[in-house]
């Protein structure tokens, strides 16, 4: 009798298992990941710290004056601008220009860099964790488990840390390769 359980209960994992590494499944819990810091990036969205100072860079760069920051003095009529290397990572503020020129808002920009930060950082993780746990089966598991985990730097304002942590997965698979 114990026989009979073991081998059903074998084919049920065995059938799931199959089920569960199939294309559409990986689409899925890569898209589920997606959706989630999607989410949490539409609902802690803050327009503080780092990334008001990387919008304002993105800012200046559209009206003609180079990643600088506008500063406005009471001695002066017209702002100053002011370049400041020890602060520039040029990578946020270059990839939001464009889309600070098409909405016209800091929100949307954010939120849109926010989405394109996560699809490569995901995108990077799904090769990695291709080639480090092999069977599918925990890839998809990989990837849905971290897509509901929740990262310092999407509590703290910190935009480009996602976007850098991505590019880095990315070339840890592109050297591997």
């Amino acid at each position: 009798m114990t026989d009979g359980y073991s081998s059903f209960s074998k084919a049920i994992k065995s059938s799931i298992k199959k089920k569960i590494t199939t294309k559409q499944v990986t689409i899925f819990c890569f898209l589920i990941a997606l959706l989630n810091k999607i989410l949490i990036a539409f609902l802690l969205t803050s327009l503080e710290g780092d990334k008001s100072l990387y919008l304002l860079f993105s800012q200046s760069l559209l009206d003609g004056h180079g990643l600088t920051e506008k500063i406005n003095l009471l001695s002066q009529k017209a702002p100053v601008y002011s370049y400041n290397p020890a602060v520039i990572s040029p990578l946020y503020s270059l990839l939001a220009a464009p889309v600070l020129w098409l909405t016209g808002s800091f929100f949307i920009t954010s939120l849109v860099i926010d989405i394109v930060a996560w699809i490569v950082f995901f995108s990077g993780l799904y090769f990695v964790a291709k080639t480090i746990l092999i069977n599918q089966f925990y890839v998809n598991l990989f990837i849905l488990a971290t897509g509901f985990f929740i990262y310092p730097q999407q509590l703290a304002s910190t935009p480009k840390d996602t976007l850098a942590i991505g590019l880095i997965l990315w070339s840890c698979h592109l050297c591997y390769k």
